[in-house]
């Protein structure tokens, strides 16, 4: 074979090796991963990226096996891995609802497909413990029985809100214990879960319980103060704040008094925020306390850090419309 029918079939290795933004290969081979069908907004199944990666696969095998006679082994090898390189490079940029394969766990064996979905974008005060989360790789089996223990455990150690609210420390020294055992036994009617997923749990219903208490204290306060600055003496908010808090007490029944007392510019934000959630033809006080509990609920939910209970729940509603299962495994090779 001379060189200029070898030159008119197979290209440079420049040309070959040059970044492919559509991870389009050489032309001919007909595999191309088609971005635009992925991210449609009918959401096509996230598993066809998959057969999209075998076929990426075995068209880096064929290549190999259609240049090696024109190329050196070592310039064989850096097509072969600029054109990988890129491939995995542009994984993350595919996503269907919100949810893509995470690159960096993406050649790890023996996970399915449910395991290595994970959220596009996160932001780090949405999910605080988001590395812990995505590297957790509990199937979609567990998952669903986290879900399930954690509704248990919200029902049958509910005793512990009325011990948190009165006094956390008291609860931390003389229960905590037996809530802990409590919810450990729970756990073991669950036989997917594991003892780890199950201490994260009891810990993150916890702080979210803590997180409510907080919040129906910032209600009571907010009610308290807009009784003293628009029905009785009408007062400044930092007086009507000091004149308020004795009601509840300077002890742990009201966790917030301490930054209520050091931040209150920033409290008289939120205060107002909640005034103009109110119409102006209420005068109902159960009324106003509604829509003071709306108000505050809805500026605390914002600040609210999600938990594992939320990204599973997310992932779980991806799965099912994506129709993704523990039987879903990506193999390298032939179908």
């Amino acid at each position: 074979m001379d060189g200029r029918s070898c030159s008119s079939r197979v290209p440079s290795v420049a040309s070959i090796a040059a970044p492919c933004t559509s991870l389009q290969l050489m032309d001919g081979d007909g595999i191309s991963l088609v971005k635009g069908s992925l991210v449609s907004s009918s959401g096509k199944k996230l598993t066809k990226l998959y057969k999209n990666c075998k076929t990426q696969v075995w068209s880096f095998y064929r290549m190999e096996q259609r240049i090696r006679g024109h190329f050196s082994e070592a310039q064989c090898f850096v097509v072969i891995l600029t054109k990988l390189v890129d491939f995995v490079i542009n994984i993350p940029k595919i996503s269907i609802f919100g949810w893509t394969y995470d690159c960096e766990t993406f050649n790890l064996h023996g996970l399915n497909d449910y395991q290595r979905i994970v959220p596009t974008r996160v932001d780090f005060y949405e999910y605080p413990q988001y590395d812990a989360y995505r590297f957790t790789f509990s199937d979609h089996r567990t998952d669903k029985e986290y879900v399930k223990y954690y509704n248990e455990i919200s029902k049958k150690i509910k005793w512990v809100e009325e011990y948190m609210r009165r006094d956390k420390q008291e609860f931390e020294l003389k229960f905590e214990r037996t809530s802990h055992k409590q919810s450990m036994m729970i756990a073991k009617g669950f036989p997917h879960l594991t003892m780890a997923l199950a201490k994260r749990g009891y810990e993150e219903y916890l702080l979210d319980l803590a997180w409510k208490l907080d919040t129906q204290d910032y209600v009571r306060v907010y009610f308290e103060v807009w009784d003293r600055v628009f029905c009785k003496n009408e007062m400044s908010f930092e007086d009507a704040l000091k004149s308020a808090l004795p009601v509840f007490g300077y002890s742990c029944n009201c966790r917030i008094v301490g930054q209520l007392l050091r931040y209150h510019n920033l409290m008289l934000e939120e205060f107002r925020a909640c005034m103009a959630q109110i119409p102006e033809d209420v005068a109902d006080k159960d009324e106003i306390l509604m829509h003071i509990t709306d108000a505050v609920y809805k500026i605390k939910s914002a600040e609210r850090p999600k938990l594992y209970l939320d990204y599973v729940k997310k992932k779980i509603e991806v799965a099912q419309r994506l129709q993704l299962s523990d039987e879903s495994i990506f193999h390298i090779g032939r179908d």
